[in-house]
């Protein structure tokens, strides 16, 4: 059964453009396939934790409006999502995952992105595999002893 919040999430997150696909494109990329494992992770961290997680997902690109019109979106080398942890209506953490699939590597502008999130207080997390990204959370939640 779907979580309302997981539905809200959706439904906020839901964009009027419509992304360019790549030509013969017929399956998921690796990266693809590696965020919707992390997000599945997500939420299974968040279930057995008890918290809320508001999901900002990143695009980045071109998209074609329903008018026929061609504008870029997102700002490169933000991350690939941003979650707004959060429990009781208290912030708890604020946290930038960057999905790397197979040799994929930061780019300079991906790195320039993690330096601001660092200074900013917003964990910053390269996840080549979804246990970096509960891993990581883990791993603050032991740091902060407790989410509250």
């Amino acid at each position: 059964m779907e979580d309302q919040d997981d539905s809200f999430i959706e439904d906020f997150c839901n964009s009027p453009y419509q992304p360019r696909s790549k030509p013969g494109r017929r399956r998921q990329t690796p990266h693809a396939l590696l965020k919707h494992r992390c997000r599945n992770a997500l939420t299974a961290w968040r279930q057995a934790h008890g918290v809320s997680v508001v999901l900002r997902k990143s695009y980045v690109g071109k998209a074609t409006t329903a008018a026929g019109r061609e504008v870029a979106l997102g700002t490169r080398g933000e991350s690939d999502d941003l979650f707004i942890i959060g429990k009781d209506g208290v912030l708890w953490a604020v946290v930038a995952p960057e999905y790397k699939a197979g040799n994929d590597r930061q780019s300079e502008v991906q790195k320039r992105y993690e330096e601001k999130c660092l200074r900013a207080g917003i964990v910053y997390v390269i996840c080549r595999q979804p246990s970096d990204l509960t891993d990581a959370l883990t791993q603050i939640l032991a740091q902060r002893g407790g989410l509250f």
